[in-house]
């Protein structure tokens, strides 16, 4: 198994580096299952050809930590690969703005981390002998998230590949059946307000309701779908959308949005 460890400050970009591996990754901030680890690590070692820890990892104590959890299976690791995000106080502030409800400023601007290099990895060789030879680290720089991406973030939008956000789905109508053959008919729905579009239009224009009905016809598409269950019974469900990267567009290019307060909090460093 190969063990990857990220390293860095909050908003260093070690999450969506665990992220983008495409394999298990840990959450080490999350305090149960950083209590419930130690128990099972036997299961994750066992379910995973590659695992990554993801936490604030600051210093050789906290690897140290982490590696010890494992000595029971150090014959089981192949590498354990320590991606170090060089601390870069100014991008991590910038990076965590709207990341959670709850700011991480105060750690970034005062967490001390160990500098990683060979005397480092020579050093936890030393402590873990089963281990010498397997340990690397890799050196990444931090960089900053976009005016884009820090958008997605303060309205905590949840995008599909192809940058759509959808709103809740209702029911068109359909038909549910029993073992007898004789279900009946499912109610339509009243069409749900898209609360996500009207919330983000609402804190981003003007109180202009003509403009924002507006925005909305350019932007909002309706689409349906339909459901299946084991029984036979079948349901068209319909569902609003919208592509969050043409609505930030259009909305850097709106006069009234370059006015608004959320600009200058996106250009403030």
């Amino acid at each position: 198994m190969d063990l990857i460890i990220c390293m860095g400050l909050p908003g260093s970009g070690k999450t969506t580096f665990a992220k983008n591996q495409n394999y298990n990754a840990v959450d080490f901030d999350c305090k149960y299952i950083r209590d419930d680890f130690p128990r099972n690590v036997h299961l994750y070692i066992k379910n995973n050809k590659v695992l990554v820890l993801d936490g604030l990892f600051l210093s050789y104590n906290d690897i140290y930590k982490l590696l010890s959890m494992f000595h029971n299976f150090y014959d089981k690791i192949d590498v354990v690969s320590i991606e170090y995000f060089i601390p870069n106080i100014k991008n991590c502030l910038h990076n965590d703005r709207y990341r959670r409800d709850i700011s991480s400023n105060i750690t970034i601007k005062n967490a001390k981390m160990d500098e990683i290099n060979s005397l480092f990895i020579s050093n936890l060789e030393t402590d873990f002998p089963l281990l010498k030879n397997k340990i690397i680290y890799n050196l990444h720089e931090v960089g900053r998230k976009s005016m884009y991406q820090l958008f997605i973030d303060k309205y905590k939008l949840h995008l599909d590949k192809e940058e759509y956000v959808f709103g809740e789905s209702w029911s068109l109508g359909g038909t549910y059946e029993n073992c007898w053959g004789t279900g009946g008919d499912i109610e339509v729905e009243d069409k749900p307000s898209f609360s996500i579009f009207w919330d983000l239009l609402n804190d981003c224009l003007p109180d202009d309701s003509v403009l924002k009905e507006e925005v909305y016809n350019k932007f909002v598409q309706d689409d349906t779908f339909f459901e299946h269950d084991y029984y036979g019974g079948c349901e068209t469900r319909g569902v609003e959308y919208f592509n969050a990267k043409y609505l930030f567009d259009y909305l850097m290019n709106n006069t009234y949005f370059r006015r608004n307060e959320l600009l200058e909090e996106l250009l403030n460093d």
